[in-house]
């Protein structure tokens, strides 16, 4: 009995006990509603797998035209398990591409895999916003300074030359971007060898201070109060809005993380608030857009329409909104040029706008210093084609030089 006693104590412990293991507990899910919600979840993936096979496509159009693969046959002889009917679709979204097709392609392209997904579920399909918004590290700032170097130091060597001779000895405006840190590294240069430049640099972006400081007769940086984003090495929120806007800018740097015409698309977030105050402060506006951001959609929401920002100017206070790009690529191995997306685009511009165009070719020897100076050309009404066929005859530089045709696209106002 006693016995029996204590086995019925041990089995019904007192209600207010503690326990030592939680007891799991099992919620019963209707199989009709628990149906319905798996079948959303495939909806959502489908779509998702949908979009993600055609922005792979694209990244991997893009990328075969920037190496002057203009055909898919003359990638198709890379290629050792993809052949050109797979490589067609794929291209046009038709195929979702296995693992191996993938790792192909990306070796025949000398691109990463990871690279190839990154572009593709930032920029997603055209005309529809981004796949995924990645954040650091993948989005760093430090990664996206390794991403397109070649072109945005061409972008930033052509900026500190037009900075240095249309605003020397006045006050200009950099917003943040790894394109910006570029042509401070350049306007440092200009320093160093004891050319004329701007007279002051008002500044959000925290490496043009030491960029450009590089003797006595730098440019005097006023660098911004506010709130420091670490992974994107700038300072934002209302103290830098109202810096700049106290500020005299006869001209303004403003980084954006895309360009489908007409408008100009950046992240969420107090950020743009910032750029919204660089391109309303200044005279002329410089946007630099290296040629992977052409005719990409970074968010729901763009930042704003240029041609609105145009409209809104009059005779007494004119504005001027410079594009500024890499329209070709030459390498010791190919003299074709890509340039299709950039001309895509172009075209909507000179459809708007009354449109001159300045270029000047710029090699990686000028940058360095070792090459010939920068000489820039203006022209009224471009065929970009016959732009392009001029410049590959040019015998500006040697022919194993690796080189580009930097761009300006100059709108100060619409054609009505």
């Amino acid at each position: 009995m006693a016995r029996q006693k204590a086995a019925g104590s041990r089995s019904k412990p007192p209600s207010n006990a503690s326990s030592s293991a939680a007891v799991p507990v099992r919620v019963e899910i209707p199989a009709a509603e628990s149906h319905d919600r798996d079948e959303v979840r495939r909806q959502v993936l489908d779509d998702r797998l949908t979009r993600l096979t055609t922005a792979i496509g694209e990244v991997i159009k893009f990328r075969r035209n920037l190496q002057g693969l203009t055909e898919q046959r003359a990638l198709e002889k890379k290629l050792t398990w993809v052949g050109q009917s797979q490589l067609s679709e794929i291209e046009n979204g038709k195929r979702t591409p296995k693992l191996e097709a993938l790792l192909d392609i990306c070796d025949a392209l000398n691109l990463s895999l990871s690279t190839l997904i990154h572009d593709a579920e930032l920029s997603g399909p055209p005309g529809t916003p981004p796949i995924r918004s990645y954040s650091r590290p993948l989005d760093s700032y430090d990664a996206r300074l390794g991403q397109a170097v070649s072109e945005k130091r061409w972008i930033a060597e052509y900026v500190a030359f037009l900075l240095n001779r249309d605003y020397e000895g006045q006050t200009v405006g950099i917003d943040g971007g790894t394109t910006h840190e570029f042509v401070g590294q350049a306007i440092g240069r200009y320093v160093v060898a004891k050319l004329p430049t701007v007279s002051s640099i008002l500044t959000n972006h925290i490496c043009i201070p030491e960029a450009v400081s590089l003797s006595g007769m730098a440019p005097h940086v006023i660098l911004t109060g506010g709130r420091y984003r670490a992974e994107r090495k700038t300072m934002v929120g209302p103290e830098v809005v109202s810096a700049i806007e106290s500020c005299p800018l006869k001209a303004s740097l403003v980084g954006t993380n895309g360009f489908d015409f007409p408008c100009l698309y950046t992240g969420e977030g107090s950020e743009n608030d910032v750029k919204l105050a660089y391109l309303k402060r200044a005279s002329e506006v410089f946007l630099a857009i290296d040629p992977l951001k052409w005719g990409r959609q970074t968010s729901a929401r763009p930042l704003v329409d240029i041609r609105k920002l145009l409209d809104n100017t009059s005779e007494e206070n004119p504005k001027t909104i410079s594009l500024i790009t890499v329209l070709g690529r030459a390498n010791p191995h190919s003299d074709i040029v890509e340039f299709h997306k950039v001309a895509e685009v172009a075209a909507k511009i000179f459809a708007h706008f009354a449109c001159t165009i300045e270029f000047a070719p710029i090699s990686s020897a000028t940058v360095a210093g070792k090459g010939p100076p920068i000489c820039s050309t203006e022209i009224a009404n471009p065929d970009l084609t016959e732009l392009l066929d001029r410049w590959r005859r040019r015998a500006d530089f040697p022919p194993d030089t690796e080189r580009g045709l930097v761009i300006r696209f100059k709108l100060s106002h619409r054609d009505r």
